[in-house]
């Protein structure tokens, strides 16, 4: 499951108009105003970003695995982060691990390389593992839109969401890295939505 140690799944929330920068991690949303019949799930907030999974238009398979479209990140200083959303459920993250890992570059396996069409790859980092000495997993999220990266940042980046639980709470979910970057391909993550909690 996600790790959603920092936020707080709101049930009063669900069915509820909020604006988009209102949205907390775990939450699935959509716009109000808008008919591209997309539904969002909210990941976080990093280097002025704010992230979340694009999930396939007019998902109505609560309870079932969704692979994301893709990720979509909004600037924190968009209006579009004042747009009015509904609040349409919550979800989690499911791991499939392979067998065994592979070595590769993250450039090999984010979303919309030449060699992966796939929004859901889990991966590994060296020397990153948890108390128990298991390594911490990520989900590879995509490309930074080289607009949205900074002077001081590599223009060829990937974001990647811990899954995994950090021993710092304040430990951000969210990490962006040089898609040179060596990673060990883990598995397959996929969405599951949910309406309301039982």
């Amino acid at each position: 499951m996600f790790n959603n140690t920092d936020n707080t799944i709101l049930i009063q929330k669900l069915g509820s108009s909020i604006r988009r920068c209102d949205v907390t991690t775990g939450h699935v949303f959509k716009y109000d105003l808008s008919s591209e019949g997309y539904i969002y799930a909210h990941i976080g907030e990093s280097r002025g970003l704010v992230f979340s999974l694009k999930l396939p238009r007019d998902t109505n398979t609560m309870g079932a695995d969704i692979i994301p479209v893709t990720f979509a990140s909004t600037p924190t200083s968009s209006s579009r982060q004042q747009s009015s959303v509904i609040i349409v459920g919550y979800y989690t993250l499911h791991v499939q691990l392979h067998q065994e890992a592979s070595l590769c570059p993250l450039s090999d396996i984010e979303p919309g390389s030449s060699t992966s069409n796939k929004s859901n790859r889990v991966v590994s980092l060296r020397n990153d593992y948890d108390k128990d000495g298991r390594p911490h997993l990520y989900f590879v999220l995509g490309k930074v839109p080289e607009r949205q990266v900074s002077n001081t940042d590599n223009a060829r980046s990937c974001v990647l969401a811990r899954l995994t639980r950090h021993q710092s709470r304040d430990n951000n979910l969210l990490h962006v890295l040089p898609d040179s970057t060596m990673v060990a391909d883990r598995g397959f993550v996929t969405v599951n939505m949910y309406e309301g909690r039982e």
